[in-house]
């Protein structure tokens, strides 16, 4: 049962050394566990770097929970934070649809509460699309889909005119509404041979069909909209058939290894896009490398979603300190927040029609895969 409403206990306690109860709500487990697991630990990261991990005397507490990959789990997860450990924000998820599940309750809620962080795409964040008002309550410090693909959609106008390209994008919130935008932003752009859209379910286990009715467009670029399982089935279907056309694909390629380990040597040449920091690092952003190697050393890298993570954590509790944990005054000094110099770029800003403060172009680079490595793109 959905809970609508804070407990009166949750707000109005500053006075006191009552904790700081926070939630995060993402993937722990099975093949997207390394996006949940990566907000955790770069939150993680943000508490343990305050003075004995309190702010203004009241220690902040995380508590994290499994969506599973499950909407209905991830309310859940939602209503359990609120209703058992009564957090005052919320963190996640990190996967789209349970994001938007998550956010139109929050929406209904007689006392919202922040969603923020790595809140699965830019659509959770503008429902209505590019340049529309955002949702009132959630504030994401994430690669996001609009910027993303308007930086692919460039990389092959500028490199690829007068060629064909066919669009594969999966059934999701993400995949359609990056569908939407990359259609806008080609047309608008000009230039092109032809565009095609195809739809690929999200999960299918053989994409031969999908990509038999591409290939009938004579494509020469492939922009896929996919998650990355999915990304390297099609990267291998491609392969199969011999024929050479350009990969492009999302930030899922560059950033999570299971796309090349998945694909092999199907996903050389495939052109994807990264935060610009993690192409050329930073000082702040190896110290953080450092912190979340020594926290989590299985992983052997530092996704970028833990650093955005970390950032959205590092505003949110400067946030807490200039005005306490009230989730509206929480929420409307949110909307205040200028050029906050973070690892995952040196300006993060938000405004009224602003709620993800990695929107700016310049915050993102385009990579490469070459011989199974993710290098930056020549030119």
């Amino acid at each position: 049962m959905a809970v609508f409403g804070l407990l009166a206990s949750s707000c109005g306690s500053d006075s006191d050394n009552s904790p700081i109860d926070i939630g995060a709500v993402g993937p722990l487990s099975g093949l997207y566990s390394i996006v949940g697991l990566s907000q955790e630990a770069g939150v993680q990261i943000a508490i343990d770097e305050l003075q004995d991990g309190q702010i203004d005397g009241r220690e902040v507490v995380l508590h994290s929970m499994d969506d599973e990959v499950n909407a209905e789990k991830g309310v859940t997860a939602l209503n359990r934070l609120i209703d058992e450990h009564e957090v005052v924000a919320v963190f996640g998820s990190t996967v789209t649809f349970i994001t938007e599940a998550m956010a139109r309750v929050i929406g209904g809620m007689d006392e919202p509460i922040p969603q923020v962080g790595v809140v699965g795409s830019d659509d959770v964040i503008y429902p209505d699309g590019p340049g529309t008002t955002p949702r009132e309550w959630v504030y994401g410090v994430l690669t996001g889909n609009h910027a993303g693909v308007a930086t692919l959609v460039n990389y092959v106008l500028d490199s690829h005119a007068g060629e064909n390209v066919v669009i594969l994008h999966d059934e999701t919130l993400y995949g359609q509404g990056g569908n939407r935008l990359a259609v806008e932003l080609f047309e608008s752009g000009g230039g092109l041979g032809s565009l095609a859209s195809i739809e690929l379910p999200q999960g299918t286990l053989d994409p031969t069909p999908q990509v038999s009715r591409a290939f009938s467009h004579e494509p020469d670029v492939f922009l896929m909209l996919t998650s990355q399982d999915d990304a390297a089935r099609v990267a291998l279907a491609i392969h199969e058939s011999g024929d050479d056309v350009q990969i492009v694909c999302m930030d899922t390629c560059a950033s999570l290894p299971s796309y090349r380990e998945l694909a092999g040597e199907a996903a050389n040449g495939t052109v994807s896009w990264s935060l610009a920091v993690s192409i050329n690092p930073t000082p702040a952003l190896e110290e953080f490398r450092s912190k979340y190697q020594a926290l989590r050393p299985e992983d052997g890298f530092t996704p970028d979603w833990a650093v955005q993570s970390y950032d959205m954590a590092k505003i949110l509790f400067k946030v807490f300190d200039d005005v306490g944990t009230d989730p509206v005054d929480v929420k409307e000094a949110l909307g205040k927040v200028r050029g906050h110099k973070g690892v995952s770029s040196a300006d993060l800003s938000f405004g009224p029609d602003r709620h993800n403060a990695l929107s700016n172009l310049e915050d993102y680079a385009l990579v490469v895969i070459e011989n199974g490595e993710v290098v930056p793109l020549a030119g």
